[in-house]
């Protein structure tokens, strides 16, 4: 969620590059759905990957990757296949994935099920919500004494605990650097990717990218706006 700090913060160098490897590498090594649709859908709404993606030494690079991987996999496939096992790699990745009763995503979408109907269940709680971090007390059921319990989506916990104007307000925060801001679209992608499944509106580093987004250089058409804006008030001084 946070790869776009590598891109604003960190000086184009062969360090770059071995961190952008080691943050894939984690990634799948994680078997995080989450995790792994965040990282594409970074890569996805990019500017500048598919502008490296589609130079020439790039495609080369991807050719030479994908023969070397195909190679290597039908060259040692048995020992691969027989790795495998001994790892249950199989087992941990079908679990990883599952969607059936009991498995992690069925619990997702069964807490993102609740937190809609529990925004959904008064008036009052579809505009003011229930209380903020006042998830446990609707979710004992799921998590008994814990504290901690959520609905698992920050805009579904938004809307359940604070209300629909609360979730425009975030759903503009998000969006604005989009339509505003240059080179925003794959950070706020990443994070309402994560945020689907997850909710990381309590952590510190969270507001801090959306601030950080909120203060890039402006698109063309705002900058005009801007300095007309400014033009204005200057003239009538």
């Amino acid at each position: 969620m946070y790869l776009a700090l590598l891109d604003w913060f960190v000086v184009p160098s062969r360090f770059a590059r071995v961190l952008r490897f080691a943050i894939a590498f984690f990634i799948f090594l994680s078997l995080s759905r989450s995790g792994v649709l965040c990282w594409f859908g970074y890569y996805l709404f990019s500017e500048n990957f598919w502008g490296r993606l589609t130079s020439r030494r790039a495609i080369a690079w991807l050719i030479v990757v994908i023969l070397a991987g195909s190679v290597v996999g039908v060259a040692y496939r048995n020992e691969i296949g027989a790795l495998a096992e001994v790892w249950e790699l199989s087992d941990v990745v079908a679990a990883r994935m599952s969607m059936d009763e009991g498995s992690s995503g069925k619990d997702h979408i069964l807490l993102i099920e609740r937190g809609l109907e529990t925004w959904g269940s008064s008036t009052k709680t579809m505009i003011a919500g229930i209380g903020f971090a006042s998830a446990p007390k609707v979710l004992d059921d799921f998590f008994g004494d814990d504290k901690h319990g959520n609905f698992h989506c920050l805009f579904v916990t938004v809307l359940a605990e604070l209300g629909l104007p609360a979730f425009l307000v975030l759903m503009f925060l998000m969006g604005y650097p989009v339509i505003t801001r240059t080179g925003t679209a794959s950070c706020v992608a990443a994070i309402a990717i994560f945020n689907l499944s997850y909710q990381s509106h309590l952590e510190p580093l969270f507001w801090a990218l959306i601030a950080l987004l909120w203060s890039l250089e402006a698109r063309d058409g705002h900058k005009l706006r801007s300095l007309a804006l400014h033009t204005v008030a200057e003239s009538g001084h």
